[in-house]
């Protein structure tokens, strides 16, 4: 009896702790103040080989012009999400369909969510460091330099398959929150060629890393007579 008691004491005990976490983190899970109204277009390059870097550049040109159709009709980032998120297979078959024209020896992984981003200046549009929504495009390993703009609202231009990067509009929707407007006003003068090294967000798992050390005790007491 006494060992029963001690074992529901120590699940009572993880319960809260799982419980107590959920309340701390999750918050560190929403998108930033500064990126409410946005979607940013994140393009990973298989390596920084210049074929794939160039080849990078041509999936770009392709989705931003193949997809913009989808927010002619969009009142905000939420439902431009959605529309998004419906044509995953879609922008999947762009990216692969330019890869293959190219005969390349990868495919390209397209993924809908929020990831950690640094600060990041382009031309005169700066971003501070935080977590957006966006559409993640990886080609092959994904282990080259990547390429970011601002989908929705639209603020990239592309130019064909020049290779050169894409220019965000300087104007800023009226309907945006007053925080999204003034950092996309900043136009502070930083270079536009910092590149993300590593935005693969880690995840934790902070409650086996609690068990882990709640464990031990919790062998102790049940093992106790």
């Amino acid at each position: 009896m006494l060992r029963k008691a001690r074992l529901a004491l120590v699940c009572v005990s993880l319960a809260v702790a799982v419980f107590l976490l959920c309340q701390i983190y999750t918050p560190a899970l929403a998108v930033s103040p500064a990126g409410r109204d946005l979607i940013r277009l994140h393009i990973i390059a298989h390596s920084d080989h210049p074929y794939d870097q160039a080849l990078k550049l041509r999936v770009r040109d392709a989705i931003c012009e193949e997809t913009a159709y989808l927010f002619s009709h969009a009142a905000n980032e939420k439902e431009a999400e959605h529309l998004l998120s419906a044509h995953l297979d879609q922008v999947a078959e762009i990216a692969d369909r330019v890869l293959t024209q190219a005969n390349a020896p990868y495919r390209s992984r397209v993924e809908m969510g929020i990831y950690s981003f640094p600060e990041r200046t382009y031309e005169d549009m700066t971003l501070p460091a935080g977590r957006y929504r966006a559409l993640k495009i990886v080609l092959g390993d994904g282990q080259g330099r990547n390429w970011w703009c601002v989908l929705f609202p639209p603020l990239c231009f592309v130019s064909g398959s020049s290779g050169q990067q894409a220019t965000p509009v300087n104007e800023v929707p009226p309907d945006m929150t007053g925080e999204t407007q003034r950092v996309m006003a900043a136009g502070q003068e930083k270079s536009s060629e910092q590149t993300l090294t590593n935005d693969k967000v880690e995840v934790r798992f902070k409650v086996i890393e609690v068990w882990e050390k709640v464990r031990p005790r919790a062998r102790a007491l049940l093992s106790w007579k």
